[in-house]
């Protein structure tokens, strides 16, 4: 673990997407039809879901990617000491 002043914002900065993320996928469901019916169009009900839970995805993605460098960053040299 890496002792850098800013590691343990970053790490809260990450479980914050995470979850985040989690509770994009916990609200498409509930959100995707009352947009619809707002917006008057039935036909893009398919692509407002993927958007949403593509940005779900980026999200949950963007926060393990930050909580996995926190806890396993590249601190530690090669074996044969070479630093390339």
């Amino acid at each position: 673990m890496s002792n850098t002043p800013g590691s343990s914002a970053q790490l809260v900065w990450g479980v914050t997407l995470a979850l985040m993320g989690i509770a994009v996928f916990i609200r498409v469901p509930q959100v995707v039809p009352e947009l619809v019916k707002k917006m008057n169009m039935a036909s893009g009900e398919a692509f407002i879901s993927f958007c949403m839970y593509l940005v779900g995805v980026i999200l949950l993605g963007g926060g393990v990617k930050k909580i996995y460098a926190h806890y396993y960053s590249g601190d530690d040299n090669d074996s044969n000491g070479d630093q390339t």
